[in-house]
């Protein structure tokens, strides 16, 4: 995504097109990717991916993939592909978030806010994040949000 934005389409499209492949040394890859590679989220980025490269309708075929999915990031491509039923589901899924909220679910909680246009909430909820105990990236996850802002 960093090479798209940057105008390196060839790099970034290189790139994408080795990821499910073996990296020698790096044992976790033997068996490929697949997997994590099929998820909303990596399917939500490419299509970002390639709606800043300028291509449309392949960024439309990924965010109809991430779309199939029940998580965050499915709500984030039904808004992408301009669902109407997004909103709903963004409210909904902010109002099952409860309880005492570990890294993770602030961070979760914050990408909800930041599409319903809250950004300030957002804000405080990635903040809030870093304060708390690392849970599955989510330190790196909100760093990259308050840096990027509404992009």
């Amino acid at each position: 995504l960093a090479l798209a934005k940057q105008g390196k389409g060839a790099e970034a499209g290189s790139m994408v097109a080795g990821m499910g492949r073996e990296v020698p040394g790096l044992a976790f890859t033997r068996d490929g990717l697949e997997a994590f590679l099929a998820e909303p989220r990596t399917e939500f980025y490419l299509g970002r991916m390639e709606a800043t490269l300028g291509d449309k309708a392949v960024a439309r075929d990924h965010w109809q993939e991430a779309a199939m999915g029940h998580d965050l990031f499915t709500i984030l491509a039904l808004r992408s592909l301009g669902d109407d039923g997004w909103r709903a589901k963004a409210e909904s899924a902010l109002a099952r978030l409860g309880g005492t909220p570990g890294s993770d679910e602030l961070y979760r909680r914050g990408m909800l806010l930041r599409a319903l246009g809250r950004a300030s909430e957002a804000d405080e909820c990635f903040k809030e994040s870093l304060r708390q105990p690392d849970q599955r990236l989510s330190h790196y996850l909100a760093r990259r949000a308050l840096i990027e802002g509404g992009q």
